[in-house]
């Protein structure tokens, strides 16, 4: 576990929660990247472009390009979300309505063991070096 020293001299443990990578970044300056976006930020900017990068907890991510709902009428994820969070979208471009209020505090995750395309997506690795 890598160690730090704060501000006031205190070592403490360093470790972060993984939400989401997003590979061929091209956006904030030239050159391509990979981001790596943790839970639990503890400042609180008005400017922020990630608010949901605040809380450290395990999350549920969509990936609207992995989910076949449109193309193959994959409906797997509806009926095992124990919330009822997850319905077919009216939007054109995303194929799943989620309501992310009820999926909150979701413990199961049942949904996200249904979805074979891994378009349901658990967001709970634990980063050891920060």
């Amino acid at each position: 576990m890598a160690r730090s020293l704060s501000p006031i001299g205190v070592q403490q443990d360093l470790s972060g929660r993984i939400f989401d990578i997003q590979s061929y970044s091209v956006h904030d300056g030239p050159g391509c990247r990979t981001l790596v976006f943790l839970s639990g930020c503890p400042l609180r900017c008005e400017w922020c472009a990630n608010p949901e990068g605040l809380e450290n907890r395990v999350r549920t991510l969509f990936r609207v390009m992995k989910c076949i709902n449109r193309t193959q009428g994959c409906t797997r994820c509806i009926p095992k979300c124990p919330h009822q969070a997850i319905s077919i979208s009216d939007e054109k471009e995303i194929p799943l309505a989620i309501d992310w209020e009820k999926c909150r505090h979701c413990e199961s995750h049942e949904c996200v063991d249904a979805c074979l395309q891994e378009a349901l997506l658990m967001c709970d690795k634990e980063v050891v070096e920060v």
